[in-house]
């Protein structure tokens, strides 16, 4: 039976310690009853040494039964041990402090920190390495092994298109084109011939460079530009503004890219041209409405084929009287003293005067040499016809467009 005693203090018999029970004891404090403890309760037996808190803070070990508070530290700040590495303190953040976090952490593995310009480039799946900025108006490319990226200088000349007006004949040269991506050489032949000569096919930077002539100014009837090659031989000739080649090297020989040039005659009938009962008859001497290249031979009414070329033929009649029209077009084409006849209806009728005028139209391959006449046919065999004559009655048009084969 459990006994009572009441007391209003318990001292012990001898020294400062009070003993409640034995080891093998258990002390009980019963429910609803407060057990006040007057001093702190120390480490040793199970309390903090410490009377109150504040709130943030933060107990700490000073020694093996001494706990230490530390108060809250500002915002931001972070725990971290003092310099001496004996007690915590509220520190700011300091990164130079923190270990380097690897590309497979998130991180990119880059202690130092970088500098202005930097890139970052992956070596491998969790590696990456930075390639500081390059100099002015450098380009970024890959290395010869296409394992990683490098600066590059580029001439600043291949990356625009050089441009030499001239005004006289002139020599390509190996400066011209060396380093450009295109050369374009503007240039005049209002007051004389001109002749732009291109370098050899395998001269320094001719190979990989762009060529253009352009005629800068209409040059007429009797002027013209030519391009030649080293050797002399033209390879493109134009006489109207905005006429022009385009040329590059390709298996070491030149090849046009792209072309135009205006060799035009317009001509018609001087005077009246009577045609007998069922003869074929060159056209007699016409007057130029229009003549551009120099083509027209004058003193033999016909016209030069100035180089290889397609030749466009537009010929219209007007036969004196409307209600025998009768007469039809021809034209022939060919080597001097061996024309060919290209175009020619030659059937003839006494009642042949009901039929025509036929105009004609075609397009020939001529070759550079030739000549081109227009001719004139008269079906009716017995009676004669008249071709008009005047710039708004019989006239006919040539008009030469140089081919490469």
């Amino acid at each position: 039976m459990a006994s009572e005693v009441k007391a209003n203090k318990l001292s012990p018999s001898s020294g400062t310690d009070l003993t409640l029970g034995d080891t093998s004891d258990t002390v009980i404090v019963p429910t609803g009853v407060t057990l006040n403890v007057v001093d702190d309760l120390g480490v040793a037996y199970g309390g903090t040494g410490l009377s109150s808190f504040t709130a943030g803070d933060v107990l700490y070990a000073t020694g093996s039964t001494t706990l230490a508070k530390l108060a809250k530290g500002a915002a931001e700040k972070v725990l971290s041990m003092n310099s001496g590495g004996a007690l915590p303190e509220w520190t700011d953040v300091d990164i130079s402090a923190c270990p380097t976090i690897t590309a497979a952490k998130g991180g990119t593995g880059q202690a130092g920190g970088f500098t202005e310009g930097d890139f970052l480039y992956a070596t491998d799946a969790t590696t990456l390495a930075k390639l500081a900025k390059g100099t002015a108006s450098q380009t970024l490319k890959m290395n010869a092994g296409a394992t990683a990226p490098e600066w590059a200088t580029v001439a600043a000349a291949s990356l625009q298109t050089n441009v030499q007006r001239k005004t006289a004949d002139y020599t390509i040269v190996t400066g011209d084109c060396d380093g450009e991506a295109h050369l374009v050489i503007p240039i005049s032949a209002a007051a004389a011939d001109r002749t732009i000569t291109l370098p050899a096919v395998g001269a320094t930077g001719v190979p990989t460079c762009v060529i253009t002539i352009v005629c800068e100014a209409a040059s007429g009837a009797t002027y013209e530009v030519k391009v030649e090659d080293a050797g002399s031989t033209e390879l493109w000739s134009g006489v109207e503004k905005g006429d022009f080649v385009t040329l590059i090297v390709s298996n070491s020989a030149w090849v046009v890219l792209d072309h135009k040039e205006t060799y035009y005659e317009h001509r018609y009938l001087t005077s009246n041209q009577g045609v007998s009962g069922g003869a074929f008859n060159k056209w007699d001497a016409s007057t130029s409405l229009n003549s551009i290249g120099n083509m027209w031979d004058t003193g033999n009414d016909r016209l030069l084929v100035p180089f290889d070329c397609y030749l466009y033929v537009i010929m219209n009649i007007f036969p004196t009287i409307p209600q025998s029209p009768a007469l039809t077009s021809g034209f022939k084409l060919g080597a001097i003293g061996s024309l060919v006849t290209m175009f020619q209806q030659n059937n003839t009728h006494s009642a042949a005067n009901v039929s025509g005028p036929t105009p004609y139209s075609g397009n020939h391959r001529a070759t550079s040499g030739h000549v081109a006449e227009p001719w004139i046919m008269n079906p009716d065999s017995d009676d004669t016809r008249t071709l008009m004559s005047g710039s708004s009655s019989s006239q006919f048009t040539f008009r030469a467009v140089r081919r490469y084969s």
